[in-house]
């Protein structure tokens, strides 16, 4: 495109010279391919595009089916082409069978039948058709435990659900489950949460209501399960806070220790004297307590670093060990249970709290800290502890542009504002703060090469305008199709293409592929175990043609990119999972995760032409009650759209028009020119006067700037 600016130039210079400002009428060249279709145009659909929103469901959930059908031209098809859908296998579930066009979509409504599986959703035009495939995913099973099952007034309890399909597989991660109570009286309960590694967990909070509550739980199926409230007998026990909320896994750079506060209370409802006995017992995720691994293997542990369990008699049976059960003292004798998942303390401080502190592991997941008065049956829980990968995670990372589009092939400094979101590998952004993001672009540039991600795992970015321009690329066949459809129907040879504007933005940070954790132990095994992971390019590039690869002595420019292993070429996909504490030999565990988007760089309205229907239009002949249809085609010099805000007008000074006669260019990012259609007709039918002369006017106000162009003809 850069071989086209001194023309452009000139074009500039002699609008400017011309009038101060306003255009002299001279008409550029132009383009096709634009997103509003010219009126009376009857098209065949030649291509269908299917998206499915979501395109996995939980049953009995249902997808929207949007299928976006295009001509041969890659116009969309006029409104009312019928689109017929169909599934498959038929045990699946139903669908929509028929819908008409809007804009080029039609939309279905798929609805799964109790089956596990993938259905196929088959839409057909003409002879045009398409696939896309719905993951079902049936719930067979919700197992419930309540922790503790009893509680006192105002007390907490946790209940986890775990989901299980018709094969007893845990559910996909992400699945919701909702959880109700009986009667609101009693108390209030998180009302869902999303499963990871087949569990959700919900807090039940009572009220100073005793009695019992059934709590429920449903994604597809439900279950039930209660609790007892105990009245106010000889304490209470409340949960005050876990300072923070969230922890990284252990060795990944991040807070991996939470502080943990309980209020005692006695019967009146005053706090309890110092010394009241407090015992307190973790919960967590497996492979981590629920796993027996200990902290010198990776566990997570409260209080301090014990690398042996004791043996004890669970005499209320509630899984953790309480000062008054009897347990086998071992080395070093001391006569005092030793876990690390149990610590025995009493209120201090006068103000009857009891505190202690969780260390987590290097497992992912969810722990909650069980809190009971000793020798009572007064006990209440903490809310849920996020333990997080505190590592950037590629599923997660995601990147948004404020702008599509902004002029940059003749004004610098218009700015768009990049945002950067990433979470780990359970969905956590608040342990990644510091987190280095780094930026490259192929034209423009940012004010700084790097920014950090805040305490919820977010950074933004300044892109302004500048040199240089994007590069030059070889077309590819739709930018060649177009070129020739705007010969054939305007009668010009752009020289410009639709990618010579896009331009490339590579967004980069340090983390690790996305993988799944079958065993749930939280970590990836190797490439001898069972889980399975994504395999992402290792070497980040700046992407100039959009072929998603690194290019390097082609037709097109060669692309930058960063030689990780200093071997002197791009390297690829690995075939490993790469990431930090990698298992096979020949990952990386320095992983870098990026991403190229594109930023639409547009200049002034180059094309506004005139056409026929078919044939380039520099005049016309309206007779008496007559009428003749134009296309008006405006674009950049790349048949790109402009930027947003640009007015176009469109008038006649003789008989009448009809149509889109004024359009307000929105900020997207478009493949092809505008294309509007008008009728200008005769006004006067039956009259006996001579042809009046006329004037088909195309008005374009770009950046303040009113581009004119026309054509005369006369109208009888």
């Amino acid at each position: 495109m850069k071989i086209y600016r001194y023309f452009l130039l000139a074009f500039i210079l002699l609008i400017f010279s011309c009038g101060g400002g306003k255009s002299t009428g001279i008409t550029g060249g132009g383009g096709g391919g634009g997103i509003t279709v010219p009126t009376g145009t009857v098209s065949a659909a030649a291509t269908i595009t299917l998206t499915a929103t979501p395109p996995a469901i939980i049953y009995p959930g249902s997808s929207t089916i949007e299928a976006t059908v295009l001509d041969a031209s890659l116009l969309p098809v006029p409104d009312g082409t019928v689109v017929d859908f169909m599934v498959t296998p038929g045990g699946m579930g139903v669908v929509t069978l028929q819908a008409s066009t809007v804009s080029g979509v039609a939309t279905a409504i798929f609805t799964a039948s109790g089956t596990d599986g993938t259905a196929v959703i088959t839409a057909t035009s003409g002879a045009a058709w398409a696939n896309i495939s719905v993951d079902v995913t049936v719930v067979a099973t919700i197992n419930l435990i309540a922790t503790p099952a009893s509680i006192s007034v105002l007390g907490t309890s946790s209940i986890s659900a775990e989901v299980l399909d018709s094969i007893s597989a845990p559910v996909p991660d992400g699945t919701v489950v909702t959880f109700s109570i009986n009667n609101p009286a009693f108390g209030s309960i998180t009302s869902s949460a999303s499963t990871f590694g087949g569990f959700a967990t919900a807090t039940f909070t009572a009220l100073n209501v005793p009695g019992t509550v059934t709590v429920t739980a449903a994604s597809g199926i439900s279950n039930t399960i209660d609790i007892d409230i105990a009245p106010v007998a000889t304490a209470t026990i409340e949960f005050v806070s876990a300072v923070p909320s969230s922890l990284a896994i252990r060795g990944t750079s991040g807070i991996e220790i939470s502080n943990i506060t309980f209020l005692v209370k006695d019967a009146n409802g005053s706090t309890v004297a110092d010394g009241q006995g407090v015992d307190f017992c973790l919960i967590g995720p497996a492979g981590g307590r629920d796993g027996g691994v200990f902290p010198v293997a990776g566990g997570e542990f409260i209080d301090i670093e014990e690398n042996t369990e004791e043996a004890f008699t669970d005499t209320n049976g509630n899984n953790c060990y309480d000062s008054d059960e009897p347990f086998t003292d071992a080395a070093p004798f001391d006569g005092v249970f030793n876990s690390p998942w149990h610590y025995a303390t009493s209120t201090a401080g006068g103000a009857g709290e009891a505190t202690l502190t969780v260390t987590s592991g290097i497992f992912p997941g969810n722990v909650t800290i069980v809190a009971r008065v000793t020798g009572t049956l007064v006990a209440s829980s903490s809310p849920v502890i996020s333990i997080g990968g505190g590592t950037p995670d590629d599923a997660h990372f995601t990147v948004a542009l404020s702008t599509f589009n902004l002029p940059g092939l003749l004004y610098i400094d218009r700015q768009a504002t990049i945002t950067v979101l990433a979470a780990d590998r359970v969905g956590n952004g608040n342990v990644l703060e510091g987190t280095t993001v780094s930026y490259m672009t192929e034209s423009g540039a940012t004010p700084e090469n790097s920014s950090v991600l805040d305490d919820i795992g977010q950074t933004t970015m300044i892109f302004r305008t500048q040199h240089p321009d994007p590069e030059d690329v070889a077309p590819e066949a739709w930018e060649t199709s177009l070129q020739a459809y705007v010969n054939t129907k305007y009668g010009v040879s752009p020289p410009g293409h639709p990618r010579d504007g896009y331009g490339a933005i590579r967004i980069s940070m340090e983390g690790e592929e996305s993988f799944v954790d079958v065993n749930g132990n939280g970590i990836y095994d190797g490439a001898l175990s069972t889980d399975t992971f994504t395999d992402t390019q290792h070497e980040p590039f700046i992407d100039f043609n959009d072929n998603g690869v690194c290019d390097i002595g082609g037709a097109d420019p060669d692309e930058l990119y960063l030689d990780k292993n200093i071997n002197g070429v791009w390297d690829g996909n690995n075939g490993f999972w790469d990431g930090p504490a990698c298992p096979d030999a020949g990952c990386q565990t320095s992983k870098t995760l990026f991403r190229n988007m594109n930023i639409l760089i547009t200049g002034p309205p180059f094309y506004r032409l005139f056409s026929d229907g078919t044939n380039p239009a520099t005049t016309f002949t309206i007779a008496d009650g007559g009428s003749q249809g134009f296309d008006i085609l405006i674009s950049d010099i790349n048949l790109n759209y402009l930027s947003a805000g640009t007015e176009v007008s469109i008038s006649v000074d003789a008989g009448k028009i009809s149509g889109f006669t004024s359009y307000i260019f929105p900020d997207v990012f478009s493949t092809g020119p505008l294309e509007l259609s008008v009728v200008v007709a005769d006004s006067a039918t039956g009259d006996t006067d001579p042809p009046d002369p006329a004037t088909l006017k195309v008005t374009v106000t770009w950046e303040g700037i009113d581009y004119v162009s026309w054509i005369t003809g006369t109208i009888d």
